[in-house]
């Protein structure tokens, strides 16, 4: 009876894991809806054009579309944002050991709850691979490392049903304008302190401190 009582929990335990990782899914295709009406761009007559900046693995959008959106940000001059890259830790080890397939799965697993975790906070692009940047908007160096290092947190506590374990996350930052007021140096110096991050992993690094 011991070992059945057990059997039920671990398979309530999954249930529940499945259903937590369907709903995150479900709302990030929401937020995907939403993000592609404000993609959608009229001409004078009066017809649509959607402009496709996602990625193809998760649907979020892409590094082009990041890229937009930090530019027209820089334009604007009124209030600070922070430019967070995030990685994931020793992801070569994880595709060898499970598999292409099953790696990506893990890849739009974290797409989702990345998603979740930041919602009203962040906006989320998948640059490419197991590479994901943030914009947090409003946000200075300090208040993002605060907030991004509970999201790091809640990643090593969530479980990935294809991976049949957690996995950690190393985040590197560059605010605007504390550390630069041009985009692309900005997303250089947020990729230099993930690399920085990455040394100690599951850390937030800001450039262009030392973890």
């Amino acid at each position: 009876f011991g070992r059945s009582s057990a059997a039920e929990k671990d398979a309530q335990r999954f249930d529940q894991q499945k259903a937590g990782v369907s709903d995150a899914i479900t709302k990030l295709r929401g937020h995907i809806k939403i993000l592609s009406e404000r993609l959608i761009e009229l001409d004078p007559d009066g017809s649509a054009e959607v402009v496709q900046h996602t990625h193809e693995l998760t649907s979020l959008p892409s590094l082009k579309q990041f890229e937009i959106d930090i530019d027209d940000m820089a334009k604007s001059d009124d209030h600070p944002f922070t430019v967070a890259f995030v990685d994931i830790d020793n992801f070569k080890s994880i595709n060898s050991r499970i598999g292409h397939g099953k790696a990506d799965d893990v890849i739009k697993h974290l797409a989702a709850f990345l998603v979740e975790a930041t919602f009203e906070r962040a906006k989320v692009y998948h640059r490419s691979g197991d590479e994901f940047l943030l914009i947090l908007e409003n946000t200075t160096s300090k208040e993002a490392q605060l907030f991004l290092t509970r999201v790091i947190a809640e990643v090593k506590a969530e479980n990935f049903p294809h991976l049949g374990k957690t996995i950690s996350i190393s985040i590197g930052t560059a605010s605007f304008p504390e550390h630069s007021k041009d985009p692309a140096t900005l997303k250089e110096q947020s990729n230099k302190a993930m690399l920085k991050a990455k040394e100690k992993k599951g850390s937030v690094v800001i450039f262009p401190s030392k973890p």
